[in-house]
């Protein structure tokens, strides 16, 4: 897969080594055989993402303890 498809995976695993570098362990059900027809892959990790709309903090008032969009 080389068109930069994005994978949701869970870390499974988490391990510090002794010389300071940690080992995660990935587990995904999604695009495994695509995965697997590979002897040697590179991947970038992305810890999150964001989707949809921003809005600026200070657009943001709280009224009763909720929050709500300062409508200007």
């Amino acid at each position: 897969m080389t068109d930069g498809t994005e994978i949701i995976v869970t870390v499974d695993y988490k391990k510090e080594q002794e010389d300071g570098s940690v080992m995660l362990i990935f587990k995904t059900s999604k695009y495994v055989e695509e995965l697997i027809a590979y002897r040697k892959i590179s991947l970038e990790v992305i810890w999150w993402s964001y989707s949809g709309l921003k809005i600026p903090n200070s657009a943001i008032m709280e009224e009763n303890r909720k929050k709500l969009c300062n409508k200007k």
